[in-house]
């Protein structure tokens, strides 16, 4: 067997090989509000003065009760996003029981966890529904 020179075991120390620190951006977390269930997805919207971005998201979990985590992007990670002066408003989708709600708070954005109680507003209105119709060629 031939004998390998031990630098090449060695990593590279170049600077240049080494990628950048993932960003930080803030995890809203807490009690599930009344009226949510376990599988819920919520979706983090990030008001910036008169413009709204999609942000982040997560869900409703239940670990030894209901609970709900939400990652919210910084605005390093995309553009319009968490930045000081920024709030979080959090939209709880649509379950089997209930239609889309919004939560009554706005969360000023920041850097990490935070723990937040919520409330949900009223169900959003069904505007109309749309027929299906089947592929399978079946009447």
């Amino acid at each position: 067997m031939a004998a390998l020179p031990a630098i090449a075991l060695l990593p590279a120390q170049d600077a240049s090989a080494q990628s950048a620190p993932p960003t930080i951006g803030m995890v809203i977390y807490g009690d599930a509000p009344a009226g949510s269930v376990a599988g819920q997805k919520i979706t983090a919207l990030v008001i910036n003065g008169a413009n709204t971005t999609n942000c982040g998201s997560g869900e409703v979990i239940n670990e030894g009760g209901l609970k709900y985590v939400v990652r919210v992007r910084p605005s390093s990670a995309l553009e319009g996003c968490g930045a000081p002066g920024t709030s979080v408003r959090l939209f709880f989708g649509p379950t089997p029981s209930s239609a889309s709600r919004f939560a009554t708070t706005t969360i000023p954005w920041a850097i990490g966890p935070k723990q937040q109680s919520i409330t949900l507003g009223n169900p959003l209105p069904v505007r109309g529904r749309i027929p299906m119709v089947a592929s399978d060629g079946v009447s």
